[in-house]
């Protein structure tokens, strides 16, 4: 009778629905989605006379989570997002786990990883539990550093190593020596490796410190990667391709997270050429070149909260205690799209030299802004805009950054 008492002494005659909010395709049969409904059905095995109900939105899960919770309609568990995860915690639609977290001896937060647990935290408050997470890094294709004679990249090198590394390995058609893609989430840490920001960490202003000396240096390096030194193609050049060039094999080095190795390991052939493209076995992950003292990247992590309108909290502690544990996550993390955030099962699973890289660079990690700022998914289509501007139109960066600070403060509603 013990677990009936803790979900409040429902009776087998009382199914108890627990619902789970997350993102995806509702319809999926892939094998991730039917290990994820095996831990569910093990949960319930567990808990006689409950179920759990996943809710799967495909696309516009942030507005739709905000929508359920105007409606009184939200999910009792909901899979928080790093990159959105202010808006839910300052606008309260998520509730503070610490008071669970004191009162369970079993649990326990030195498990996870410092950087994945700052991401929901305000205080001594923590707002979810970290689930898995990836740093941003470069990738390199190591076949071509030794084709091309070209030493692997070092820890410590910096925008002039790298600059030099990129000319090496530069071939094109078949062999471009970088692949830049204008997607701010993927390069705001080249602001950061080399002394910028986005934001005044005080006063959340843009203006002085998006436009600073620092990032008009930093545009004008990533323009001259494609425009003078023309080591890539350009975004728009890439996109009228419609291939990945360096999952297809053209390209030595490039900038993704650890969901990318899923891809990475299909190595795709050509079917125009019958080209083989990537070897995943050639990978290897560098960190982030940096002119700074060490090296930073971002971490993109996703967690379990407990929404503010939670029908059953005992019971959800449970199953988000029981979703974070070694156990279930030892058999979670098999699909390799991200580290895992428990310390213990990212380092039993990091078995090659691939993934134990990749746990080399996660002590440079920062949370992403969206993170601690509402609605900053509006700024990243204002970088994005900014960096177009100078790649295609050729505009000063210091001007394409002074007006994007300008339309950020404007969009943030900072006076």
């Amino acid at each position: 009778m013990a677990g009936f008492c803790l979900i409040g002494c429902a009776t087998p005659h009382h199914e108890i629905v627990l619902t789970i909010a997350t993102w995806g395709d509702p319809v999926s049969t892939d094998s991730y989605t039917k290990s994820l409904n095996q831990l569910y059905k093990n949960f319930e095995l567990d808990h006689p006379g409950v179920v759990i109900k996943r809710e799967v939105v495909p696309d516009q899960y942030v507005s739709k989570m905000v929508l359920d919770h105007d409606a009184g309609a939200q999910a009792d568990i909901l899979i928080l997002d790093a990159a959105s995860a202010a808006l839910f915690i300052n606008n309260h639609l998520v509730k503070n786990l610490q008071p669970q977290v004191q009162a369970d001896p079993n649990f326990h937060l030195q498990d996870f990883y410092p950087s994945t647990l700052a991401i929901a935290d305000r205080g001594k408050a923590i707002y979810a539990i970290p689930q898995d997470f990836t740093p941003m890094v470069i990738y390199y294709d190591k076949s071509k550093f030794i084709k091309y004679n070209v030493p692997f990249p070092k820890d410590n090198w910096d925008f002039a190593d790298f600059l030099k590394t990129a000319k090496a390995l530069n071939h094109p058609p078949n062999c471009w020596g970088f692949v830049f893609g204008n997607w701010m989430p993927g390069w705001v840490m080249w602001l950061w490796n080399n002394g910028g920001d986005v934001l005044n960490l005080s006063t959340k202003r843009s203006l002085g410190t998006l436009n600073s000396p620092q990032n008009c240096q930093t545009f004008q390096f990533l323009n001259d990667l494609v425009n003078t030194d023309k080591v890539s193609p350009s975004p728009s050049a890439q996109n009228s391709l419609g291939i990945d060039l360096f999952a297809n094999g053209d390209a030595a080095m490039t900038v993704s997270g650890h969901w990318s190795l899923v891809g990475y390991k299909q190595s795709p052939i050509d079917p125009k050429t019958g080209k083989p493209g990537l070897n995943w076995k050639n990978l290897g992950v560098a960190p982030m070149p940096h002119n700074t003292p060490t090296p930073q990247t971002v971490i993109y992590e996703s967690g379990y909260a407990e929404s503010s309108q939670c029908r059953h909290p005992k019971l959800a502690w449970e199953f988000i205690k029981y979703m974070t544990s070694y156990k279930v996550q030892m058999v979670y993390n098999q699909s390799g799209i991200a580290i895992d955030a428990r310390k213990d099962v990212a380092e039993a699973r990091a078995t090659s030299n691939l993934e134990k890289e990749f746990l080399a660079t996660v002590s440079g990690g920062r949370s992403p802004y969206g993170s601690k700022i509402n609605n900053y998914t509006l700024v990243e289509p204002i970088g994005q805009s900014a960096l177009e501007a100078v790649l295609t139109n050729h505009v000063p960066p210091k001007q394409a950054l002074t007006e994007a600070a300008k339309q950020i403060d404007n969009e943030l509603n900072i006076p």
